[in-house]
């Protein structure tokens, strides 16, 4: 299978509180007119002392032509905002809101009292300039910036990085998924596939990992800590070499945020671009002779998205690899699961896995939870044909987490 690729954008929330205070205006007492009757009653014709005389209005109101104390004067704005040219900029948010949404860009109450905008581009940016001075809006009321808006997905520079999401090798080119972080003796990293390195079965101290294109996102310096070489003998059958998994293991650089236990989970199926919502959490490792055949298993990669993979087809397999190392000696994997995957009527064409899925985690959920038993790393398939009504029919190859354990020489924490 190919190596992998995927990366990461920013949503931002703002809430603004706004107080505003009005003018008090102080009235003089209204009292009744001379020869009126005493308070309780005025003479005949005349209103009560809770009124005054015919034309006046009462004590709750100005004379006429004036507005009740709660407005200013036409022309004015309310009390819950100053002036024209000083007022809060929240409150030209209803005359361009509209407009603005109509050219893409976004729009919140900002914090310090001005209209936060946020355009996707600076063509953009500029019609928003000119709306404003159109409409009469001073440029001091925006809080304009540039930047679009996108969705946290496996193909973008998640942090704290977590398991699923895609990593380029740097060096070599390749593309590949992040299986899941681990701790090891000798501190704490990534697994994924082999075959993502510049050499299988060697260590690659040139070998530069970032979690998406570009040096900005890097994870990984030349950090290469656990990919074994091939061994001859038993187990493995003479004329071959042989390895227990298509995995190895690169330490963090010092500072980069990651979750332990964590793999991306996303709000669809079959949608590598679909929004990271949550997190498979993981809280064991399936062990060696314990595969059940009745759960439902699921792998993410960066290619293909969450998928499921619908049943396991074999385990303890041996894999012809052919000679992928060049050496002249063909390869072998042993003690692999194979599952078989149908392509599924989801978004993405490509089905359960493609180019790029390479290195996916995989797991299933304990009943209807987001815990997962954590059961090892993607790295190949086989599709074969379609076949009439059902589609692609795919045999994914997985090494399991206890093979690549055993590949390593060590005992790998991969709970929170």
């Amino acid at each position: 299978m190919s190596r992998l690729s995927t990366k990461l954008a920013v949503l931002v929330a703002v809430a603004l509180t706004v107080a505003a205070c009005g003018a008090s205006t102080t009235y003089s007492p209204v009292g009744s007119p001379p020869g009126s009757q005493p308070p309780s009653a005025n003479p005949p014709g005349s209103q009560p002392p809770s009124a005054n005389p015919p034309g006046n209005q009462p004590p709750s109101a100005n004379p006429p032509g004036n507005q009740p104390p709660s407005a200013n004067p036409p022309g004015n704005q309310p009390p819950s905002a100053n002036p024209p040219g000083s007022q809060p900029g929240t409150a030209y948010r209803p005359v361009l809101e509209p407009d603005l949404l109509r050219m893409g860009a976004s729009v919140g109450d900002g914090v310090d009292g001005r209209l936060f905008v946020l355009a996707p581009d600076e063509a953009t940016a500029q019609r928003v300039r000119e709306l404003a001075s159109q409409r009469g809006v001073p440029a001091s009321a925006l809080d304009l910036h540039v930047g679009r808006i996108s969705n946290f997905n496996l193909r973008a520079a998640v942090r704290p990085v977590v398991g699923g999401v895609q990593i380029e090798n740097q060096t070599a080119g390749g593309i590949c998924t992040l299986g899941y972080n681990a701790t090891a003796p000798v501190g704490d990293g990534f697994v994924t596939n082999m075959h993502c390195s510049s050499t299988q079965g060697a260590l690659d101290p040139g070998d530069n990992i970032n979690q998406h294109l570009g040096a900005a996102n890097r994870v990984s310096t030349g950090l290469e800590t656990y990919d074994p070489p091939f061994f001859a003998g038993a187990p493995c059958p003479a004329g071959f070499e042989c390895r227990r998994s298509d995995a190895s293991f690169f330490r963090y650089d010092a500072g980069v945020p990651f979750t332990r236990g964590s793999i991306a989970r996303q709000a669809v199926f079959g949608d590598a671009t679909a929004p990271i919502v949550g997190a498979w959490r993981i809280v064991s490792k399936l062990s060696a002779g314990s595969v059940p055949v009745t759960v439902r298993y699921i792998k993410v990669g960066r290619r293909t998205g969450t998928t499921w993979l619908q049943q396991v087809r074999a385990t303890n397999a041996t894999i012809a690899r052919g000679d992928q190392n060049g050496n002249g000696t063909p390869e072998l994997l042993l003690g692999q699961l194979v599952f078989e995957a149908k392509m599924l009527p989801y978004p993405n064409a490509d089905g359960t896995a493609g180019p790029g899925d390479s290195g996916s985690p995989v797991f299933f959920p304990i009943g209807g939870t987001t815990d997962v038993v954590l059961v090892g790393n993607l790295w190949g398939g086989n599709p074969n044909p379609p076949l009439p009504g059902v589609g692609a029919i795919q045999f994914i190859i997985v090494s399991p987490i206890w093979g690549i354990e055993q590949d390593f020489g060590v005992t790998l924490t991969v709970t929170p």
